[in-house]
């Protein structure tokens, strides 16, 4: 009834001009946002600034749908563009809502550690083909690397962890022996294992690394030839020193 009275006495309902701004504020700052964060990756002012733009065009758009909306329902009728006023209000919202929830890319990381358990394992096979050809002794520890790959048939990706390579670590090795193993230790004696990127390293806990996998874990190459990816509560556990020697290794 209202707007027919406004009708009749001449006065035409107007779109509200605060409900139109509401869902554009809301698109245009999540586009305007997303390419500069996206397209200027290089420059981490600019990736910064649309970071910026991108969030604060939420509550903009959200408090000027909400203000738009009310308005509009006091006006009698003088106002219409709820359609507006809403569709801007839930976009807001649903985009804020989809910020809040943390960014996981489970099935990328988890492929990250398979390709770098492989790693290790191959590695694992290589070290016992060079022991087999010499004399049953695993290559000196400050040369495995460019031993392994003179001898024994691998490569250098065989040495990369893809996870911390990505994340700028681009060294070109991403694993270390531990000089306490020998081809006759213990079966469950850690051989190698995940550290920061290096080349012929050698050591022990001190230089094992959970960074390569987000500080969930790393994976570990045993002396048997078994590859585990190990969690934070697991590293105490590892054994780095042969408890027994036989005999014949004595001699």
């Amino acid at each position: 009834m209202s707007e027919i009275e406004n009708n009749i006495q001449g006065k035409k309902p107007k779109v509200s001009k605060l409900a139109i701004v509401s869902p554009l504020v809301v698109i245009l700052g999540y586009f305007a946002g997303l390419t500069l964060a996206g397209w200027l990756k290089s420059n981490r002012f600019c990736a910064l600034v649309g970071s910026w733009v991108y969030v604060l065009s939420l509550p903009v758009g959200l408090i000027a749908g909400i203000i738009a909306d009310s308005r509009i329902h006091k006006s009698k009728g003088l106002l219409t563009g709820r359609v507006f006023s809403i569709s801007g209000t839930i976009l807001a919202l649903i985009l804020i809502v989809l910020i809040m929830i943390p960014p996981r890319h489970p099935r990328r990381e988890y492929a990250y550690r398979i390709i770098c358990g492989v790693n290790l394992r191959d590695l694992g096979i290589a070290l016992q083909k060079y022991a087999s050809d010499y004399d049953n002794k695993y290559p000196i520890v400050d040369k495995w690397c460019d031993l392994l790959l003179q001898h024994a048939g691998i490569t250098e990706k065989h040495l990369v962890c893809r996870s911390a390579f990505k994340k700028g670590n681009q060294k070109l090795c991403h694993y270390a022996i531990n000089p306490n193993a020998e081809p006759n230790s213990p079966e469950d004696i850690v051989l190698l294992f995940e550290t920061h990127g290096g080349w012929n390293q050698f050591g022990g806990p001190e230089i094992l690394t959970l960074e390569n996998h987000n500080g969930k874990g790393c994976n570990v190459l045993f002396n048997d030839g078994r590859v585990e990816f190990l969690k934070p509560g697991r590293i105490a556990e590892l054994k780095w020193g042969a408890e027994e020697k036989d005999s014949e290794s004595i001699e």
